[in-house]
């Protein structure tokens, strides 16, 4: 871990500081020069008997009010599953204000208390500019049904369902003379409400292993401000910027559970933690530099430190990464890309926990052999040519080659490097006038991949038509495909060791299918049809451990999952002030393996613990008219349901129906 003057706890902080006041001094100074500059121009305007008048724009103005009706039967996590699904009030209004030279605009719509958006804007000249935007959504949680025995349910016929609130603020102001830009850019996360907690009871050999499910109330809060400065000094832009980030799980951060004696390992009765959601603190620092835009070279440079901690654990992490791009455009049909990419990851954390740990008095002594976190060191390449010989064809060449090295890798059984090399050939034609085809080609290598399901080859491909035979008549087809293979698989038994069984190969079809029709029999209907297909099959060898913890070998095992969807669109517009639009659509997927050692399939196959069979069905119907004064009138049906076609009591799939209507009145003004 780097402790350097710079990146010290309490040096950080006095760098941020010092930033907050070259933040503010910058403003005072902007805001001088911009009084200043304005007082020139007056006295030009003056002494040349000449003064500009903005053009003047009508102030616009909307107002909606309706009444949206919620019926539900079922589970809402998946017929609705981010929605607030209940009936209420609906407004909605957008205000555009043009008092030159300032410039502000508001926008706003609810459906609930939960669901809402707001976008508010304002500027001055080019000087000042400011936004806000704060969008809600409600989500609702499935909960999972515990099966069997040794089970203890404390949260029956609980419903779950989080809130999560996201806001962004831009603020940045411009000298009125020189192109110097002071900025501040804030995102704000917060997610509140009640989660179902999952856990094993027993887990360390303490009062044996039961599998719980509780309810747990969470409210987490995620800030992330920046603060940066950049300008135009001749033919180089550059920008720097530091940011602060923080993670406070301020509600629900831990659970406990009151244990009884044990002797293996040794651990004293009492109430011990688990859980627990830590809180964490981030600061980044970033430099970015860029040539002009235009011309034929173009070159960029980026450098980026982030410094995060655990503020619970104690564990560190310090994340670097640097970056350089070179465009070089020697004719118009002709540009070349060259780009180095560095980055290091350097985690540390505490190899023990000590005694008394989150102040359980009941921990007495502290817990040691935990692993060393996984640093690692990764170097990109890449390079691009785009070849476009005439008016019609364009060809793309890529090339990408990533060596990754990493300390460590022997405490978690993966490899120590990793070497990736790819090429990707693409083509965009318009092979005739109304008919326009893409096609790309990508072919993967990986030496040493860290896990079982990163490839050591891949290919896929994929190909795109859009055909416009008739001013009235528009067709899409696309189809993408992928093949992977993995050879030397590797499985760890409970000792933390590769297991002796040989388990060798993986591969992997993935394909997908979209195709939609566009038609316009009529100069005031049109209707879409479109289907989507898409599939993936994956074929496995798999190790089992048995009751006596002897590995056992399930060779090839298939796995496949497949999803269709069909959709309908049409809008009927019979009179000027009058529409009708309407939708439906339909999902089925399914998924499931097939084991075939004898141990996997007795008493019960462990596939039906994981089989999924389901179907979606949405409809909805509105119409619009417009009246005299600009009031317009609306209403919208919409119909949503989602049905477990197996029943499965294992999966978290509920069947639920949700029905809504929509009421609105509005008018422009």
């Amino acid at each position: 871990m780097i402790n350097s003057y710079l990146y010290s706890s309490r040096n950080r902080r006095a760098l941020m500081k010092k930033m907050i006041v070259i933040l503010l001094f910058s403003v005072l100074v902007i805001f001088n020069n911009t009084v200043f500059a304005e007082e020139e121009i007056k006295e030009a305007e003056q002494e040349e008997g000449h003064v500009y008048h903005f053009p003047v724009i009508k102030p616009e103005f909307f107002g909606l009010l309706g009444y949206r009706s919620v019926s539900l039967s079922g589970s809402a996590a998946k017929a609705g599953e981010f929605e607030y699904l209940h009936s209420s009030i609906a407004a909605g209004t957008e205000i555009r204000l043009y008092p030159f030279p300032q410039r502000l605009h508001l926008e706003a719509d609810m459906l609930n208390k939960k669901d809402y958006f707001i976008d508010m804007g304002y500027a001055y000249k080019d000087m000042v500019l400011f936004r806000l935007t704060d969008r809600s959504l409600f989500h609702n949680l499935t909960s999972i049904d515990l099966q069997g025995l040794l089970k203890q349910i404390n949260d029956a016929g609980k419903t779950y369902g989080i809130t999560v609130d996201i806001k962004n603020i831009f603020l940045r102001f411009k000298t009125p003379d020189f192109p110097l830009h002071v900025y501040l850019d804030g995102r704000f996360l917060n997610k509140y409400g009640n989660k179902q907690q999952v856990f094993d009871g027993g887990a360390g050999n303490i009062s044996g292993r039961i599998r719980t499910s509780e309810s747990r109330y969470i409210d987490w809060e995620m800030k992330d401000i920046t603060i940066g400065t950049n300008a135009h000094l001749g033919p180089v832009e550059i920008d720097i910027s530091h940011g602060e980030q923080r993670f406070d799980a301020k509600g629900g951060r831990i659970s406990s559970t009151n244990y009884t004696a044990s002797t293996s390992p040794v651990r004293a009765a009492g109430i011990y933690p688990r859980n627990l959601i830590p809180d964490t603190e981030a600061s980044t620092n970033t430099l970015k530099l860029h040539t002009s835009y235009t011309g034929r070279l173009v070159a960029s440079a980026t450098l980026s430190k982030t410094e995060k901690e655990n503020k619970d654990s104690g564990a560190k992490a310090d994340y670097f990464s640097g970056s350089a791009d070179v465009t070089y455009t020697p004719y118009t049909f002709l540009a070349v890309v060259a780009r180095y990419k560095h980055r290091e990851t350097e985690l540390e954390n505490p190899t023990t926990i000590p005694a008394g740990y989150l102040g359980y008095s009941a921990y007495t002594t502290a817990i040691t052999g935990i692993r060393h976190s996984l640093s690692s060191k990764t170097d990109t390449l890449y390079g691009l040519a785009r070849y476009r010989p005439f008016s019609g064809l364009g060809m793309n060449a890529e090339y990408t080659y990533e060596r990754t090295e990493r300390e460590n890798a022997d405490e978690w059984k993966i490899a120590g490097s990793t070497t990736r090399k790819n090429i990707t050939l693409s083509v965009n034609a318009r092979l005739i006038k109304k008919l326009t085809l893409k096609a790309k080609y990508s072919h993967q290598d990986t030496d040493n991949p860290p896990h079982n399901n990163i490839p050591n080859q891949s290919n896929s491909g994929s190909i795109a038509a859009t055909w416009t035979p008739l001013n009235w008549a528009s067709a899409m087809l696309s189809y993408n495909v992928a093949k992977e293979k993995k050879h030397g698989l590797h499985f760890v038994n409970s000792a933390g060791a590769f297991t002796a069984v040989n388990a060798e190969n993986r591969t992997a079809k993935r394909e997908r299918l979209l195709g939609s029709l566009s038609f316009m029999p009529f100069k005031n209907f049109s209707i879409t049809p479109s289907y989507a297909y898409i599939h993936s099959r994956i074929m496995q060898d798999i190790v089992y451990n048995d009751t006596t913890g002897t590995p056992q070998l399930d060779r090839n095992v298939p796995y496949k999952d497949t999803a269709y969807s069909y959709a309908l669109s049409m809008n009927y517009m019979p009179q000027k002030n009058f529409n009708i639009n309407a939708d439906a659509n339909q999902t089925k997927g399914k998924g499931t393996f097939y084991p075939g050692i004898a141990n996997a399939l007795q008493p019960v196959s462990v596939a039906s613990f994981s089989e999924l069979k389901i179907k979606e069905t949405g409809y909805s119907i509105g119409s619009s008219h417009t009246m005299k004064g600009d009031w317009t009138m609306g209403v919208k049906y919409r119909y949503s349901s989602f049905r477990d076609m197996i029943d499965n009591p294992y999966d978290d799939a509920r069947n639920g129906i949700v029905r809504i209507i929509l009421l609105t009145l509005s008018k422009k003004f």
